[in-house]
């Protein structure tokens, strides 16, 4: 079989655009069975492409970095965070003050509880001595009830 004329330096030239298989294929004319064999069994093949890829990154970072050096922000903040492995991190801060903790389980210790708790101005706590005093368990040392 005779193998189809490809040149490198065309290859390495159109990979600068990062072409897919299929489109080397009908740039050159010949069936993408036909590229992909190349690939896989042509070391110069694979070198003109890697070589056409190096040289697109290149120029991208090249355009890039004079983007950056005019000021570009957004390309500055890029390139940070690409290059100098910078990011944007939000600190986040959460305080959990519980109204209630449970109460201890003996029935007689429910007012010493409630006595010790900072927080018994809150609506639950103070909702929570309104069922208390209805249920006739003695609230704030009262034993009267």
């Amino acid at each position: 079989m005779k193998k189809a004329r490809i040149s490198l330096a065309e290859v390495q030239r159109l990979s600068r655009l990062n072409p897919t298989h299929s489109e080397l294929a009908a740039y050159f004319g010949v069936s993408l069975a036909t590229i992909d064999r190349r690939f896989r069994d042509d070391e110069k093949f694979r070198k003109a492409v890697a070589d056409g890829n190096n040289e697109r990154k290149t120029s991208l970072r090249r355009l890039q970095w004079e983007a950056a050096t005019k000021g570009n922000t957004a390309m500055l903040i890029f390139l940070g965070k690409n290059e100098l492995d910078q990011r944007d991190v939000a600190e986040t801060q959460i305080k959990v003050t519980p109204a209630i903790d449970a109460p201890p389980k003996p029935a007689n210790d429910i007012s010493q509880w409630l006595q010790r708790k900072p927080q018994l101005g809150t609506p639950v706590a103070v909702e929570t001595t309104k069922l208390l005093e209805k249920a006739a368990v003695p609230v704030d040392g009262d034993d009267s009830k």
